[in-house]
C-alpha cells in the first residue's frame, strides 16, 4: 500500500518547525549566557565574602564539587593496544535526515 501525503504541506511544515527550533536554540543560548554571568557574579561575591556557600531568602547557592569515575580509553589503548583492538566496537545507527537546500 502506497502512503499518500501532501509533500508540499509536510515539507513546508518541516521548514517552519526547523526554523522555529533554530530560533529557540538561539534564545536558549542567550539565556544560558545570562545565567553564566549571574553565576560568575555570585561566585565573586562568595569569594569576596570568604564563604563557600550561602543561604539567601529562599535560595541556596555555592560551590559544589562532584567526582566521577571514568575509564581512560586513551591510556588503555597506549598500554594495551591489542586488548583495546579486541574489545573496540564500531556501531551503526540509522536516523532520518531532513535538509533544507536553500
Amino acid at each position: 500500500m502506497k502512503v499518500q501525503i501532501d509533500l508540499d504541506a509536510v515539507t513546508s511544515q518541516m521548514d517552519e518547525l526547523k526554523d522555529h527550533r533554530a530560533r529557540l536554540k538561539f534564545e536558549l543560548n542567550a539565556v544560558e549566557k545570562e545565567i553564566e554571568k549571574c553565576e560568575l557574579q555570585l561566585i565573586a561575591f562568595l569569594n569576596s565574602s570568604g564563604v563557600e556557600q550561602m543561604d539567601y531568602k529562599i535560595y541556596s547557592f555555592g560551590k559544589k564539587i562532584t567526582t566521577r569515575t571514568a575509564f581512560d580509553q586513551k591510556l588503555f589503548k597506549e598500554e594495551q593496544p591489542e586488548m583495546f583492538d579486541r574489545y573496540y566496537l564500531t556501531k551503526e545507527k540509522e536516523s532520518f535526515e531532513f535538509k533544507i537546500n536553500k
